[in-house]
């Protein structure tokens, strides 16, 4: 063989070998741990795998203080470690949450409490630190109130009809209002400050109910680029997608009565309303039969209907309640609980019960969550002129 070809032949063999380490230090972790004041015993990892997408648990034997783990994940999550455990609950000094990433991540736990770990190598729980260390000012402030809560609870649990717990329950939660609005401002200072952040794109989803969606908008736009392809800048963009302006995303399902449907389908024929709804859900439920006046009104003038339950594993209470609440006049189907077929996830769908209301064009004309549908009202009036 020429030698040029032989030189071309390693050169490509050696870029393709490279290449292969190179993915495979992306998606690979390693945890190289030390637990302080006890030589023998067994630690668990567990986090989630979102290349296998599943739940992972490793247990390991501890040798001379010191331990292992390694694994491949494509991005951080958040994972955790446990000891001896004596009891269920997070709060048990043997366990330990941390964000894991793909690196190399030393950690130092001190046997007594795994509460006072300490971490090298994973610059996303450094950031979440950061942002804990921001908000305990305001944890502080909340201390006082904290307490009178636990106090009231105590008692609560025992007794929930009792009135003047109610009201002193009530009163209670309305004076956390001004701490969480001084916490979700710490948080989204930090969303604008950090945009390559791993933290910024995991808060920013959680404001999401709490946030106006134009803010969002704003603050997603801002984020790098790895940030808004990690799973909750998707989210956020799927929720950004189910916003009005947006095309809706199609869907094939199998409707209450085994017929297949599509929303394509309705298109250039039909005004449509997807309702997301539950059978567990009473505001929803409460809401049927306004949405049956609704549809006797509008129907005959190109008006549709698609119920979309949170409901696949209740499906013999599902096909009740349609039958119970007079609702099989549309198409009713389940939402899915495939990740990728899942209509929630696909519209961005928060909370039941929402509407969205889409044009002929296919478009999102509406958006309405709660239990109010004045605007609803409005808006259908205006589509229909009556």
């Amino acid at each position: 063989m020429p030698m040029y070809k032989l030189t071309f032949l390693c050169f490509l063999l050696c870029s393709l070998f490279s290449n292969a380490q190179n993915d495979l230090k992306t998606n690979t972790f390693k945890i190289d741990g030390k637990l302080i004041g006890k030589d023998t015993g067994r630690i668990t990892l567990s986090y989630w795998n979102n290349i296998d997408k599943k739940q992972i648990e490793n247990t390991l034997i501890i040798h001379d203080g010191r331990f292992e783990f390694d694994g491949s994940i494509q991005e951080p999550v958040i994972a955790n470690l446990r000891g001896n455990i004596k009891s269920n609950s997070e709060q048990d000094s043997s366990y330990v949450e941390f964000y894991l990433e793909p690196s190399l991540i030393k950690i130092s736990l001190p046997n007594n409490d795994f509460k006072k770990l300490k971490i090298v190598g994973s610059i996303s729980q450094n950031d979440f630190e950061e942002l804990e260390k921001q908000k305990s000012i305001v944890y502080s402030e909340m201390k006082e109130l904290d307490l009178a809560f636990s106090n009231n609870y105590k008692y609560f649990i025992k007794d929930k009809n009792n009135d003047v717990l109610l009201k002193q329950r009530d009163s209670i939660l309305k004076c956390y209002v001004p701490f969480k609005e001084k916490l979700r401002i710490i948080e989204l200072s930090f969303v604008v400050k950090n945009p390559n952040s791993y933290i910024s794109g995991r808060k920013l989803w959680e404001q999401t109910r709490f946030t106006s969606i134009d803010s969002i908008s704003l603050l997603y736009s801002a984020l790098n680029k790895n940030i808004r392809e990690s799973v909750h800048g998707k989210q956020i963009a799927l929720l950004l997608k189910g916003q009005p302006g947006f095309p809706a995303s199609d869907f094939t399902k199998t409707n209450s009565f085994g017929k297949m449907i599509s929303l394509a389908s309705f298109k250039g024929k039909n005004i449509v309303l997807l309702d997301f709804w539950a059978t567990w859900c009473q505001p929803c439920r409460a809401n049927n039969p306004h949405l049956i006046e609704l549809y006797n009104k509008y129907n005959n003038s190109g008006f549709e209907i698609i119920g979309i339950a949170d409901d696949d594993e209740r499906q013999k209470e599902w096909k009740q309640a349609i039958k119970m609440d007079n609702t099989g006049k549309w198409n009713q189907v389940l939402q899915g609980l495939d990740p990728e077929d899942n209509l929630r996830v696909k519209f961005g769908v928060l909370i039941v019960p929402t509407k969205i209301l889409i044009n002929k064009d296919g478009i999102i004309i509406g958006r309405f969550e709660g239990i109010d549908d004045m605007l609803l009202d409005k808006q259908l009036q205006e589509v229909f002129g009556k």
